[in-house]
């Protein structure tokens, strides 16, 4: 078994006949036992790394983004995000049709550009999804196209979910979303 998004992975060996129930089981046992702290860590690292709040360092320009984790749920989360002084996730809601508003989360591109040595900017894209919705029904026809909807949608013909993190020396500097033309300086 492989999780290339962790980096991790573990195989099951077993001998003679009929090993297939044991293989499953003896899996499914390692899998659980060790994924939870695995996605612990991963949570952990991406708080440390990228989460905080980030804002213009242009005077005048009332725009910020505030990136967390929270215990037991995957990806980094959106908690607030201003453009020029408007709410900019009120503003998403609204573009979706979402009533309850929506809940947007990080996940990354594996596109990464190195400027330099001790540069380089990471690209991500923010899933949006309307809050408070159930799905009912399959893997591709359920209430959840986030799938489908890479690149939607568009400001400027710039995909509203594309974020760029810049890193220097390790330490993630600023992040852009690029949509918005603008780049927010880490301060937290």
């Amino acid at each position: 078994m492989l999780a290339p998004d962790y980096r991790v992975g573990f195989v099951v060996l077993a001998a003679g006949n009929h090993t297939t129930a044991t293989v499953e089981y003896l899996a499914d046992s390692v899998a659980a036992s060790v994924f939870p702290a695995v996605e612990d860590t991963a949570r952990a690292q991406a708080q440390e790394t990228f989460g905080g709040t980030y804002t213009s360092a242009v005077a005048g320009l009332a725009s910020n983004i505030t990136f967390a984790t929270r215990p037991d749920q995957p990806r980094l989360v959106v908690e607030s995000w201003y453009s020029n002084g408007t709410d900019f996730l009120l503003a998403i809601a609204g573009v979706e049709g979402a009533t309850a508003g929506v809940d947007v989360r990080l996940v990354p591109s594996g596109l990464v550009q190195q400027l330099s040595s001790n540069t380089q900017r990471v690209g991500f894209r923010a899933v949006i999804e309307r809050a408070n919705t159930v799905s009912d029904g399959g893997i591709f026809s359920s209430d959840c196209s986030t799938w489908e909807m890479v690149d939607q949608p568009t400001y400027g013909n710039i995909g509203l979910d594309e974020l760029v993190f810049a890193v220097d020396d390790g330490k993630v500097v600023s992040v852009s979303p690029r949509a918005l033309r603008a780049t927010l300086k880490k301060i937290a």
